[in-house]
């Protein structure tokens, strides 16, 4: 019940609930698609497919399926539809089969129901309401759009002519145009207004800047991606893929950084590492960043959180530490947030309590809530949610059970966080005033800036040495010239941008 009761004040406060392990950014692309468009698929046909070739369908059920299928849209498959009901029609024995395997994927586990799953699609027409993204698509929508000066994002705005189902397939890519027959239209969904409500950008709203410069940082490195993609990169897939790259990214630092906000926790840097050494000094630095980011930080803004909503109870701690003893302290939190406790939560609950029975009388409280995040932590949480977005999503690596993460971008994130830092297309910047920008951006370093090794020693980072941190940044620009976004002058210069090649 805790664990419900800590994601609606997340909610609350930053308009996405972030307590599962399960997020992927398929999820996060259908919900963003779905925010985008204002509207969902029509799913008929599309459960038929699923249903005629899943392992578990039996003979009976694969006919019933096909011929519900072919009742509804024999006209939008073709030549394929005249000898689907033969057991060696291409229809059923090649065709379904294959448009199944490509809708997953990316992993995204198809539910109970075609409504509690993420497809993986370029078009709008296979968009369904799957919950999974926990409001994560309305947050970037609002992210990149709300109250932007232009009215609308206009990245957003590529990304819905991208994903238009009406599109003229002569036009579309090869995916959209094999899923077309998929297409049975759409129906309107109501905006997500859960995040245009949350604190954060209520205050955003009053206060701009002042408040939370993370979101307008996130908003320009849309709008320059935008742009990237606009002059640049025509490829329709590629393009997708860097926009919920980009999505999947301020997800993680928007949520990544709110105990900044809240909490006034510091500013704390990422140092990427470049090289696959797990054992190396710049490796131990990247692992230690991403722990006090992801994880020490979130813990003590856990524990504010917890103790903020306590205090909401009782301004005397002494007060729900007794409530809490008594088991009363449930009905409280129902007061409270309206979450219900329900019969899983027993167990939790028991687990729970025992820490508050058996604490010392001489233990801090925020000790004894900190054991409690601890608890929690043990399951779903925002550690795990943000562990798993920066994984899957290509920032850190290792993808093993390793607790321990590197930032260790894929060249479609570097490519991604070089075109949301600066202007690609009309300007070339020095590579140390690109070094700059990104830290401003992102709150990355390579080590190669001169202020690289100070912002490190200050957030508690082990010292690294100023030779391995400058190699680092130096294999970090091999990998920009390497994709094309970097060169090195004859003046012994590095520019970063699309620099023309001699």
């Amino acid at each position: 019940m805790l664990r419900s009761v800590i994601t609606k004040e997340l909610i609350r406060r930053h308009g996405c609930g972030a307590m599962t392990d399960k997020i992927k950014p398929v999820h996060i692309a259908n919900g963003l698609f779905r925010e985008t468009l204002g509207a969902v698929a029509k799913t008929r046909d599309l459960r038929e497919v699923l249903i005629y070739t899943a392992a578990q369908s039996t003979e009976d059920m694969r006919d019933q399926a096909m011929s519900k299928l072919l009742e509804r849209s024999k006209d939008r498959w073709g030549r394929l539809a005249e000898d689907a009901l033969s057991k060696e029609g291409a229809l059923g024995k090649q065709v379904l089969p294959m448009l199944r395997t490509l809708l997953g994927t990316d992993g995204a586990v198809f539910g109970k129901s075609i409504d509690q799953s993420s497809l993986t699609s370029p078009t709008g027409s296979l968009i369904t309401s799957d919950p999974s993204d926990e409001h994560a698509g309305a947050l970037i929508k609002n992210l990149w759009g709300f109250l932007h000066n232009e009215g609308e994002s206009p990245l957003l705005s590529l990304l819905r002519e991208k994903i238009d189902p009406e599109r003229d397939l002569g036009s579309a890519d090869d995916l959209t145009v094999l899923f077309a027959p998929l297409n049975e239209g759409m129906r309107d969904r109501k905006a997500n207004e859960t995040v245009t409500q949350c604190e954060d950008f209520q205050k955003f709203q009053q206060r701009g800047n002042e408040y939370d410069p993370v979101i307008n940082q996130l908003r320009q490195a849309a709008d320059l991606l935008y742009i990237y993609e606009k002059e640049v990169r025509p490829n329709p897939i590629a393009t997708l893929e860097r926009i919920v790259c980009l999505g999947s990214l301020s997800v993680f630092f928007y949520l990544s950084t709110r105990g900044q906000i809240w909490a006034n926790l510091p500013k704390r840097p990422l140092l990427i590492q470049v090289s696959g050494n797990a054992i190396s000094p710049i490796a131990r630095a990247s692992e230690e960043s991403v722990q006090q980011l992801t994880v020490r930080d979130v813990k003590r803004y856990m524990v504010s959180l917890l103790e903020s909503l306590l205090m909401k109870i009782s301004p005397d701690s002494d007060e729900w530490l007794e409530l809490w003893e008594t088991g009363e302290i449930w009905d409280k939190f129902t007061e409270l947030t309206g979450v219900e406790r329900k019969s899983k939560d027993d167990s939790e609950i028991k687990e729970l309590t025992r820490i508050i029975v058996q604490r010392d009388s001489e233990t801090e409280i925020e000790e004894i809530l900190a054991e409690i995040v601890d608890k929690l932590n043990e399951k779903a949480s925002l550690v795990d949610y943000l562990r798993l977005l920066g994984l899957r999503s290509g920032l850190l690596y290792p993808q093993q059970k390793n607790p321990k993460k590197r930032v260790c971008p894929e060249d479609r994130v570097i490519e991604v966080l070089v075109a949301g830092t600066i202007n690609v297309v009309n300007e070339v910047v020095e590579y140390q005033e690109f070094l700059e920008r990104l830290w401003e951006r992102f709150r990355i370093v390579t080590g190669g800036h001169p202020e690289d090794e100070f912002l490190l020693t200050q957030a508690g980072i082990p010292r690294v040495s100023s030779k391995h941190l400058r190699q680092n940044s130096e294999a970090f620009l091999k990998r920009l010239e390497e994709q094309g976004l970097a060169k090195r002058m004859a003046d012994s210069k590095a520019l970063v941008g699309l620099v023309e090649a001699d």
